[in-house]
């Protein structure tokens, strides 16, 4: 009975011990498998770290793309309001010249109307005369004008009869 008293107490023993070292196989892998996620955790943070280093860099370039892009709306919205304003001048410049123009070919008609009527000769100075000076001077303005430096029709100077 001794025997069998000590048999039984070993094998209760021997069924703690075997829930004890289950109990701590267990836990021993829940601490490993956290050290596994914490491992990974680390790995992924590593990563967003990375990815936000990316992203900062990114907007700075977004930022410097955005500027970009402003000075060059700024710049081409300059351009047009100084390609109207030059055009506006053109305008102008042309309806003077044309109204000039306009003026001395009248002055030449009656010139060529009033030879005819007086019946003189075409070859006479006085005729020769009256036909090229009102031409001359519509001529000497219009190459005046095409030839200015500044490249527009700024600064024509004005048509004048000889």
């Amino acid at each position: 009975m001794a025997l069998e008293s000590e048999k039984e107490r070993l094998a209760g023993e021997l069924k703690e011990y075997k829930v004890r070292a289950h109990a701590l196989l267990k836990r021993r892998d829940t601490e490993l498998s956290s050290v596994r996620d914490v491992s990974a955790v680390r790995g992924l943070e590593e990563k967003v770290k990375q990815l936000e280093g990316q992203l900062a860099t990114a907007l700075k370039g977004r930022a410097a793309a955005e500027a970009a892009a402003a000075e060059a709306a700024e710049a081409a919205a300059a351009a047009e309001a100084e390609a109207e304003r030059r055009a506006s001048e053109a305008e102008a410049v042309h309806a003077e010249v044309l109204q000039r123009f306009e003026k001395q070919a009248a002055a030449a008609r009656a010139s060529a109307d009033e030879v005819r009527e007086h019946g003189h000769d075409a070859a006479s100075p006085l005729v020769a005369r009256k036909m090229r000076a009102p031409a001359a001077a519509v001529w000497r303005g219009l190459v005046a004008a095409e030839s200015s430096d500044s490249g527009g029709w700024v600064g024509v100077p004005s048509l004048t009869f000889d």
